[in-house]
């Protein structure tokens, strides 16, 4: 699945398994993959408020940050 925020662009995918024990128990087994193509998400910059802002002066030239690159998720669900 792909998520837009502005300009942060995301691909998201997750696998998952059930596994059944008998007639009441089963497992389900998932993994969440978040930014599973690795694409490079550049901070996004920050304005000046005032033309008289000292402290938060806009970024100025290149970025120099970017945000997290691919986050894998775990999760086991036993259900009886």
């Amino acid at each position: 699945m792909l998520c837009e925020h502005g300009s942060v662009r995301t691909w998201y995918m997750t696998f998952g398994k059930e596994f059944r024990f008998g007639e009441f128990m089963q497992l389900y087994i998932r993994a969440n993959v978040f930014n599973i193509f690795n694409t490079l998400n550049l901070t996004p910059l920050i304005p000046a408020r005032a033309s008289t802002d000292i402290v938060n002066t806009g970024s100025f030239g290149p970025t120099s940050d970017g945000l997290a690159g691919p986050v894998l998720q775990f999760q086991a669900r036993l259900t009886f």
